[in-house]
């Protein structure tokens, strides 16, 4: 029987960790406003990404003035919703005071922080290790039998995994904690992805208890 309840456990704990929204509490309008906001401007950026991508391989000039006035438009839109995103959080007391903390931390700017507070509202109550997951950075074994496996990271919310991995390549180099983190992490030849996987996940961990603890980064 107790054979059978760690098997059920693990198969809960991996399901959590791939359906990262299951059993969660509703968030308030604010923050559902703001996720909606920036799931608009996540996916404009992506049309804006391959469009652009297209027009350098065009080869005729109509078209390409067309992609152009295209990427113009797109340009403007995520103008702005960036303008529409800031007015939100400044207008409500308990964002604006998280999105204060947040971009007091080196390596973290408005589009990283927007993103913790639309994407991941758990940010500051829950545990790290609860954080990492949540974000899809945290390791997971492919164990089987007594084959043990690399670790990968998978699941999670990828729109705050996307922009907490280019934060941490920003953060490796600016902020004094991560970077003295990376820097230990390069030096015992860790490769390089797994360097900024750690940095993003260090950089989570500290996001959350910032956050918990209401206090802004403090230099040493």
């Amino acid at each position: 029987m107790n054979l059978l309840v760690r098997i059920d456990a693990k198969i809960i704990c991996r399901f959590i960790q791939e359906n990262p929204n299951s059993g969660r509490s509703l968030p308030s309008d604010n923050v559902l406003r703001l996720n909606r906001l920036m799931a608009k401007r996540h996916q404009l950026i992506k049309v804006r990404a391959a469009l652009k991508c297209q027009s350098r391989q065009q080869q005729e000039e109509d078209l390409e003035e067309l992609d152009k006035a295209h990427i113009q438009f797109l340009n403007n839109q995520i103008s702005n919703l960036n303008a529409m995103i800031t007015t939100l959080i400044h207008e409500n007391h308990d964002l604006e005071e998280k999105d204060r903390i947040l971009q007091s931390i080196p390596g973290v700017g408005p589009v990283l922080s927007a993103s913790f507070l639309a994407f991941l509202p758990e940010l500051g109550t829950a545990s790290d290790k609860q954080i990492a997951c949540l974000c899809g950075i945290a390791p997971i074994a492919r164990d089987s039998g007594k084959y043990k496996g690399k670790r990968f990271i998978s699941g999670g919310r990828k729109q705050v995994r996307d922009v907490l991995y280019q934060a941490a390549l920003v953060a490796s180099w600016h902020n004094p904690k991560i970077k003295t983190f990376f820097a230990r992490l390069k030096s015992a030849g860790k490769p390089h992805k797994v360097c900024v996987i750690a940095a993003a996940r260090k950089l989570a961990t500290i996001a959350n208890a910032m956050v918990l603890q209401k206090s802004e980064w403090q230099t040493d």
